[in-house]
């Protein structure tokens, strides 16, 4: 099992925050996660014009605050997070004290800067050049208050040079770099869509106009088929051929009845939001996204053709046009069903990760 330590200094909370988000995350893919608040003796005021006065001093300068810590063993650790807000467009002090203190040497370091609009940059690049000696694997930056869907790839381990190789070399041999215009391509598609909304009126009839849908995310194509349906259905005369909505969530819940699953088991798997589960669970008519879609298949670790048929009854199809689908199709066709390491494979090639929140 993979040893984890999150260590970060937070003065209001917001740091703290995110530390713990990480330990759960890491937790969830079955990883242990070691919690350590880096304390100190002397910190600034916590109200009033004194806390951003000394607390910008303390930062440029550097001041060792004095670390209360106990030794802590970091050898013992595989990964180490190191968390910091941003004071003064530089980390706290206490960050280079425990640095200092702790002496690392050869560890992989995850540094995560928490930023009310401060210089992160600036702040992550002096923490790295403290940590000579040792492998910054990834960095990230966070504004208070909020979390991104990039936080997962971000605590993923990271995937094998190997692997990427051979990602890339499928890639190469199946991706079909269209140009921009082809009617297959998301953002066309909901030029049309929204159009033939704009023009032409609902009617009570037309069974697809009021079913609710998660938006589609870039990078995912849509099949030229659904783009149609949609656009006719919203005369109400989508012809029997292009009803390809019907009967997404009967398929998806009897392909977990016939696993034994409970509904947790399935969108915990697939890193899907209980809410957006239980949109699918409740309403027949509500269509979830295509990273949705895929995530759910393979959490169920459908094979390709399971997998188009899935997306098929939500109005989707796997398109060798898109960059997402044809990574996607690449952990399919080898039983990878990993979804972090999916997603962290398809966050390094830009592209939106599965799932939701």
């Amino acid at each position: 099992m993979e040893r984890v330590l999150i260590a970060y200094y937070s003065f209001e909370g917001h740091t703290e925050k995110i530390a713990e988000e990480i330990a759960s995350r890491i937790r969830q893919n079955g990883g242990e996660a070691d919690l350590l608040r880096i304390r100190v003796k002397k910190e600034p005021p916590h109200a009033g014009m004194g806390k951003f006065m000394v607390g910008g001093w303390m930062a440029l300068t550097q001041k060792d605050p004095g670390i209360l810590n106990e030794e802590i063993d970091l050898d013992s650790y595989d990964r180490i997070f190191l968390g910091m807000p941003v004071w003064a467009g530089n980390a706290p002090g206490a960050i280079a004290a425990f640095i200092r203190k702790t002496h690392p040497q050869g560890k992989d370091f995850y540094l995560f800067a928490v930023s009310g609009g401060g210089d992160d940059k600036k702040t992550l690049s002096k923490t790295i050049n403290n940590l000579q000696g040792n492998h910054v694997i990834k960095t990230i930056s966070l504004q208070q208050g909020g979390l991104t869907d990039v936080l997962d790839a971000f605590v993923d381990a990271p995937v094998s040079q190997d692997l990427l190789a051979d990602v890339q070399k499928y890639i190469d041999e199946n991706y079909e770099d269209f140009e921009a215009e082809e009617a297959t391509e998301p953002e066309e598609a909901a030029e049309v869509i929204n159009a033939a909304r704009e023009a032409m009126p609902l009617r009570d009839a037309a069974p697809s106009a009021a079913r609710p849908r998660e938006a589609m995310p870039t990078g995912f194509a849509r099949s030229q088929e659904t783009v149609y349906a949609e656009h006719a259905s919203y005369a109400g005369s989508a012809p029997a051929a292009f009803e390809l909505d019907e009967g997404f969530s009967e398929l998806l819940f009897q392909l977990i009845d016939e696993r034994g699953w409970k509904d947790a088991d399935c969108y915990k798997k697939a890193n899907v939001s209980k809410q957006v589960f239980s949109n699918i669970r409740s309403n027949p008519q509500y269509l979830p996204s295509k990273t949705t879609v895929l995530a759910l298949a393979i959490a169920l670790e459908l094979d390709l053709d399971e997998t188009k048929k899935l997306l098929e009854r939500a109005g989707y199809a796997i398109s060798h046009s898109s960059l997402a689908d044809v990574i996607v199709e690449y952990f399919i066709i080898h039983k990878r069903y990993n979804i972090f390491e999916i997603n962290q494979t398809l966050f390094e090639h830009d592209q939106k990760i599965l799932g939701s929140k």
